[in-house]
């Protein structure tokens, strides 16, 4: 073989290598870059869809006012492209050969900007996806975008990951990038504060920069404004794509041909598979999200030996040994379900449901919150549903019904209706009187029994009354008078009674107070005693004397005496008697008046 053919075949192997080689890391599985439908409409009225090459990636509707004419549209990518050893192609591979949209602005020269929107079937992964912006050199583009929510986007969840030049010199294969000033170097600047990315200036070639948002986006917005000359600009889509793998286990004639179903976060069916041989499945080349879901479907005569969906998350890379197992049944089940409401249609919880069936079958089960109930694997045969309301409720409807299984899987429902019941309840009433019968206010009675959270007090009114109203029905209730500080409870203090179906009358206490002591009534105090005393004697002998006595005698002897032997007359004074007590009292007043001196 000639050695030119040999160089050339080499060259091409060369080339191979080094485009495989600017696949990625192992771990990032790049789709390949986003397909675009020909524009459609008019200038500055197009419209168009993108669609990520990973599966699962919402399709996006796209608008635009840009203005047509030459290289406006959706071009081939053969000849300008991003080469493996850029940025983004070193993450998702190299874009030669594959498709990317070149706009304009508004018009020609001094034209107002153009804005162009993409808008997603619903929001796109959180991560594992890009976009580029190329040959932003005489123009700028403004960002915006909203996000899952509606809310505008910040300058870090657009994921700003960096600038470069998809002419600078080391890449190959290298896109067309002839003419003054393409060598490379002419790169854009970001400002995150407007989220604007903007040319340097002079109409070069691959000036770009590329993004990697951080969280799910619904619209993605692009304002293109010129600067000089006539420029255009470049947009690029890829995404990242992983696969999820797993075995069904079944008996061993049975596992292949198993469906297994992939469902996205809203529990929507976006894929099915079935097992080979071997019972292996793939889901291959699916975006990024990490809400998937995995549902196994078993086939007639099989059951799942645990649950038939596992969650799987693609936001990291592949995921492998999402597994099922199924089994054989070892004879045909069923379930029986139902409701338990009111005749309003509200649910009842903590009904009991007993099931009875075949061979002396029984089992219960307690509705929840929500009134439902359930009994799964029940051999197949006929049974017997019984309600059995919880407190507060009574059936409006029958009591039992009937529910039958005969094949695998049956499902049999059994509904029941209540009514809500009120409880109950009386007034319990009673006098308290002392020993005379007459009525005694302000005492203290206490309620007490198994139906009531705490005791309940009363006080007796004016009339000697108390009342427990609304007690609800019980037996054993114990009704206590308190007697009073000053009094004590004549009889029993307390009594028993039971509260059935009518109001509790008539109970008696009787109540003794304590008799209170009359009080002495103090007199009035005399007058103060004068200094000099009066003329006049008192009317009541004082038991002190009235004065001193005097020094001298009042009297003085008579010069002439009586006769002898005659009579002295009688002239109503007092006898011998009398002057012998007068003179004891003159001597005790003496007495007396001395002490008191010495009081003194």
């Amino acid at each position: 073989m000639p050695r030119r053919s040999l160089l050339t075949i080499g060259s091409l192997l060369l080339a191979t290598l080094l485009i495989l080689a600017g696949a990625g890391p192992a771990a990032a599985a790049p789709a390949g870059w986003a397909a675009w439908e020909p524009l459609s409409g008019s200038s500055r009225d197009f419209t168009t869809t993108m669609r990520q090459q990973a599966a699962g990636f919402p399709a996006a509707s796209v608008a635009t006012n840009s203005v047509g004419g030459s290289a406006v549209g959706v071009q081939s990518g053969v000849s300008t492209f991003l080469a493996p050893q850029t940025p983004p192609g070193e993450k998702y591979g190299s874009s030669q050969g594959q498709p990317y949209l070149n706009l304009r602005p508004n018009g020609l020269s001094a034209a107002p900007p153009s804005t162009t929107t993409y808008t997603f079937e619903r929001p796109t992964p959180a991560s594992g996806w890009t976009f580029v912006l190329g040959d932003v050199d005489a123009d700028a583009v403004t960002i915006s975008a909203t996000g899952a929510d509606g809310s505008a986007l910040t300058a870090a969840q657009l994921g700003f990951q960096d600038t470069f030049n998809y002419c600078a010199p080391g890449v190959s294969p290298k896109p067309s990038c002839s003419g003054p000033g393409n060598d490379g170097s002419d790169l854009p600047t970001w400002d995150a504060d407007t989220l604007t990315l903007t040319g340097g200036g002079p109409d070069t070639a691959g000036a770009s920069a590329w993004f990697e948002p951080t969280v799910p986006i619904s619209t993605l917005t692009f304002v293109f404004s010129r600067t000089s000359g006539s420029p255009v600009y470049q947009t690029w889509f890829s995404s990242l794509a992983y696969d999820i793998s797993g075995t069904v286990t079944a008996p061993a004639d049975r596992q292949e041909g198993i469906t297994l179903q992939l469902l996205d976060s809203d529990g929507e069916v976006i894929a099915e598979t079935e097992t080979d041989a071997e019972g292996n499945y793939t889901f291959p080349g699916y975006a990024t999200y990490d809400d998937y879901q995995v549902t196994v479907v078993p086939p007639a005569g099989l059951e799942a030996d645990g649950s038939t969906t596992r969650e799987v998350d693609l936001s990291d890379g592949d995921q492998e040994g999402v597994d099922f197992v199924l089994v054989e049944p070892t004879e045909p089940t069923g379930s029986i379900t139902g409701t338990v409401t009111t005749d309003q249609g509200d649910p009842v919880p903590g009904a009991k449901i007993t099931i009875t069936g075949p061979e002396g079958f029984e089992q219960t089960v307690i509705t929840d919150d929500d009134g439902s109930y359930r009994l799964d694997e029940l051999p197949a045969g006929d049974y017997q549903v019984m309600i059995t309301p919880p407190e507060g409720y009574q059936t409006s409807g029958p009591a039992e019904g009937e529910a039958t299984i005969e094949d695998d899987g049956d499902v049999a429902e059994v509904d029941f209706q209540l009514t809500a019941t009120e409880e109950p309840a009386y007034d319990v009433s009673g006098t308290v009187t002392d020993p005379a019968g007459d009525p005694v206010p302000d005492v203290d009675v206490t309620l007490t029994g198994d139906e009531l959270e705490e005791p309940v007090v009363v006080s007796t009114d004016e009339e000697g009354s108390f009342t427990f109203p609304d007690v609800p029905v019980g037996d054993d209730y114990q009704v206590t008078v308190e007697p009073p500080a000053d009094g004590e409870v004549v009889g029993d203090p307390s009594v028993t009674i039971d509260v059935v179906d009518e109001d509790v009358t008539g109970i008696e206490f009787t109540v003794e107070l304590a008799q209170p002591s009359p009080t002495p009534t103090p007199s009035e105090p005399t007058d103060e005693p004068s200094d000099e005393p009066s003329d006049e004697p008192s009317d009541e002998p004082s038991d002190e004397p009235t004065g001193e006595p005097s020094e001298e005698p009042t009297e003085e002897p008579s010069d002439e005496p009586t006769e002898p032997g005659e009579e002295l007359p009688n002239t109503g004074g007092p006898s011998a008697l009398i002057g012998l007590g007068a003179a004891t009292m003159i001597t005790a007043g003496l007495v007396l008046v001395a002490r008191r001196r010495s009081r003194l």
